[in-house]
């Protein structure tokens, strides 16, 4: 096996890319405040909502371009409470909705869409942002245990 420790820093990231360069910082074409991106009416949903880029960079994009709601949805509802807090300083106006909901479970993923539904009945975009690394190891991904990995990877599909 390769020395994985000898390959560029970014390798994961340029390796499977599709595009001549990567962005890390926004760029005039996806800035969310400006008004050519605007959302503003529009319903989102984000799954993987209270953590990560989920918390940290989706759901504040969705913010910043005026959408009119958006319903955050997590396994843990109540890091969802600070989220919402966050998002309401970005758009005050925003509305928003959290749930919990574990979306490899049908049945909670059907109950979750019915408070949806009941409260904005056309959704207008969905982010499947929900899975994580869960198993607190220091091991490679091709280490991991493979139903941890298959239960994340399903979630989102």
């Amino acid at each position: 096996m390769a020395d994985l420790a000898t390959l560029p820093k970014d390798w994961v990231v340029t390796s499977g890319q599709f595009t001549r360069k990567g962005h890390t910082e926004i760029y005039p074409a996806v800035d969310p405040t400006k008004p050519e991106n605007s959302l503003k009416g529009k319903t989102v949903v984000v799954t993987g909502a209270s953590r990560g880029i989920g918390a940290k960079s989706i759901a504040p994009a969705f913010a910043k371009a005026g959408a009119k709601a958006i319903v955050l949805v997590a396994t843990n509802a109540t890091k969802l409470a600070s989220i919402e807090e966050e998002l309401k300083k970005i758009n005050p106006d925003l509305e928003t909705l959290a749930l919990g909901a574990d979306i490899s479970s049908a049945e909670q993923v059907t109950k979750a869409w019915s408070e949806i539904n009941a409260r904005y009945p056309k959704v207008h975009v969905l982010v499947n942002n929900a899975g994580v690394e869960c198993s607190k190891s220091d091991k490679m991904m091709h280490e991991q245990d493979p139903d941890i990995f298959f239960k994340n990877f399903v979630s989102d599909l």
